[in-house]
């Protein structure tokens, strides 16, 4: 939709194995839209050194680090700032399985349409319900439809009309609405007997379909934030081989870099 080629983007075949049944997006910016895919797929998109839109899985099996930094490699003082506010032991990830509805009416003209013989009119018709899948134009009336393009919001319709009259437009579809949702949840019981329950609900993302991809979501994310967390802020000479993602060891520790 940006007009980009394949060229000026790299997705992780990682993320390969995630499968959206229904995919659909309400009008919103470029940069939103990857949020909500990175999000869905616990990844990270950002823009690498060459210029080109990256995502990649934080779901990495086998990970290693690419790089101690030692003492010799910074500037002292070394910062650990606490996390604690960050720590959760339930993490909760509710699914968002977008299914078709039955077959029903969509669109239909307030008014009767005029038309004239031998011309043709164009009619941009919005759904009452989005988005929607296997949409048919019918006319009532007088007219014959010579080209219809549907999208999941709406269609363009044309009409031709051999006599003058009037027709009404009747579109059916099949609207994709949220049906049977699911919850995933991951807890970690030694960390609630010791804190007490330490609830994170994953905001609702219509990108997350399957309980299997809410439950690696939820795993995943309370394997970081079951423990007090620390980053590590450093000021240092640089490793311009290093990646926004990649995993350094700091004193004995990983740490994933994230700015």
């Amino acid at each position: 939709d940006a007009g980009l080629n394949s060229s000026e983007y790299i997705i992780d075949t990682d993320l390969q194995s995630i499968v959206v049944p229904y995919a659909w997006f309400n009008p919103m910016s470029h940069r939103e839209a990857l949020r909500r895919i990175a999000e869905a797929g616990l990844a990270a998109a950002f823009q690498n050194r060459d210029g080109k839109i990256q995502i990649e899985s934080f779901l990495i099996a086998g990970d290693e680090p690419v790089l101690e930094i030692t003492e010799d490699d910074y500037f002292p003082p070394l910062r650990a700032p606490s996390r604690q506010d960050q720590v959760a032991n339930e993490i909760i990830v509710e699914t968002q399985p977008l299914r078709p509805d039955v077959e029903q009416e969509v669109y239909r003209s307030n008014d009767p349409v005029s038309n004239t013989a031998g011309q043709t009119k164009t009619i941009t018709a919005f759904y009452n319900s989005t988005p929607c899948i296997d949409a048919t134009a019918t006319i009532e009336g007088v007219g014959t439809i010579v080209d219809a393009t549907y999208y999941a919001w709406g269609a363009t319709v044309k009409v031709y009309s051999y006599t003058n009259g009037i027709f009404n437009l009747v579109i059916n579809a099949k609207p994709l609405t949220v049906q049977n949702k699911e919850r995933a949840i991951a807890r970690d019981e030694a960390s609630i007997l010791e804190n007490g329950v330490l609830r994170f609900e994953f905001p609702a993302n219509p990108l997350v379909q399957t309980l299997a991809q809410a439950q690696a979501i939820a795993d995943a994310l309370l394997a970081s934030v079951k423990e007090p967390r620390r980053d590590i802020e450093v000021e240092w000479r640089g490793n311009p081989a290093l990646l926004l993602g990649d995993r350094v060891t700091v004193k004995g520790k990983d740490y994933h870099v994230i700015r």
